[in-house]
């Protein structure tokens, strides 16, 4: 189902550049005491993660508490980092120096101080609900759905997809092949999604269009363009937009009926780009019939696009204990008899067929 849901001043003297260096050291003394705050607060979430499923309940509630205490440690180091970078500085001004030096003095307390607080500030907001390690073995148990912190190994390492899976869809990337994920809420879809961002090029050219926090691995990205959208974006100019930019990659956290034929349309005008989109359905049949119907009609016009792209459909769903799984991949492969042929792609994981979901 379809939700309807932009004179430098010259550099300081010697001293300052040496009181600064003293307070970069302590900086890295203190993170160094951070990180391995912070690896003994993983190694316990890590441990947590061979214990038997009755003590997943007390495994979550250890990783929350190691999370808040690696939180609390990066705090610490901030504000450490800010005292020690006062001082150094306002050893120097109380030295006999020009007032012109003086400026220079203040100039780098700020960017020091801005560049500390904006580091750690950002690191914290993008604590994961759960440890990567652990993300998918409770995943279940999360009460808000959301994207999961973790890499691609770490999906494949926790059993969200099998070897095969993994290849098919790093053969995908690397062949431009646009991806789209369905599946139905809080199956993983768009954490799936962002674990694919790293396995692109970094100097490859992504736009992105959003809603929401759905798409929090392209932060990382240097050649990113994200564009927001919301109910009163004119929809047709913002893909214009994103046309004139000549991406490489075009991204759709979770595709909206009135962004589709955007969506594929300009895919199909340039086959250079590669596509990926997350789709809110619960069934490959669903996913299709959802992009076809979102062309307003004009069915056949739809299926001839659609099979001119020739997408790939990714289906993420919940196993019984509601950890994400990747069900099946399934290829367009063209046109037969007015319809779009679906092949659903030998990954070596169990036919869809056979899965519930796909009944």
């Amino acid at each position: 189902m379809l939700d309807d849901e932009d004179q430098r001043p010259s550099g300081p003297p010697a001293g300052a550049r040496a009181a600064a260096g003293g307070a970069a050291a302590v900086g890295q003394a203190g993170g160094a005491a951070a990180v391995g705050q912070a690896g003994g607060a993983a190694a316990g979430g890590q441990a947590a993660d061979g214990a038997a499923d009755g003590q997943a309940a007390d495994a979550r509630t250890a990783g929350g508490e190691a999370a808040d205490g690696r939180d609390a440690a990066l705090r610490a180091v901030q504000v450490a980092l800010l005292k020690e970078i006062d001082e150094a500085v306002s050893k120097l001004e109380r030295a006999r120096i020009g007032e012109a030096t003086r400026e220079h003095l203040e100039i780098l307390r700020s960017l020091l101080k801005a560049q500390v607080t904006t580091y750690l500030e950002h690191f914290v907001a993008r604590r994961a609900t759960l440890f990567s390690h652990t993300s998918v073995m409770y995943a279940g148990e999360v009460g808000t759905p959301g994207v999961i912190s973790t890499t691609f190994r770490g999906l494949l390492e926790g059993g969200t997809l099998s070897g095969g899976q993994a290849a098919k869809l790093v053969s995908y990337l690397g062949e431009r092949r646009s991806l789209v994920i369905f599946g139905d809420r809080a199956t993983g879809k768009s954490t799936l999604l962002n674990s694919l961002f790293e396995l692109i090029s970094v100097d490859e050219r992504f736009v992105a269009i959003e809603r929401g926090p759905d798409l929090p691995a392209l932060k990382e990205r240097s050649f990113c363009v994200r564009l927001g959208v919301d109910d009163h974006t004119d929809i047709a100019a913002l893909f214009a937009k994103a046309r004139r930019m000549s991406p490489g990659r075009l991204v759709v956290g979770e595709i909206h009926r009135e962004e589709v034929r955007e969506f594929f349309g300009l895919l199909a005008e340039d086959p250079r780009v590669g596509g990926l989109a997350t789709l809110r359905a619960d069934t490959v049949s669903k996913a299709v019939d959802a992009v076809v119907a979102a062309f307003g009609g004009d069915e056949q016009y739809a299926r001839e696009l659609v099979a001119g792209v020739a997408p790939a459909f990714a289906h993420m769903h919940s196993d019984e204990k509601g950890r994400p799984r990747l069900a099946a991949i399934w290829s367009v492969e063209g046109m037969a008899d007015g319809e779009l042929e679906l092949r659903e792609v030998d990954t070596g994981a169990p036919a869809a067929s056979e899965l519930l979901a796909e009944a």
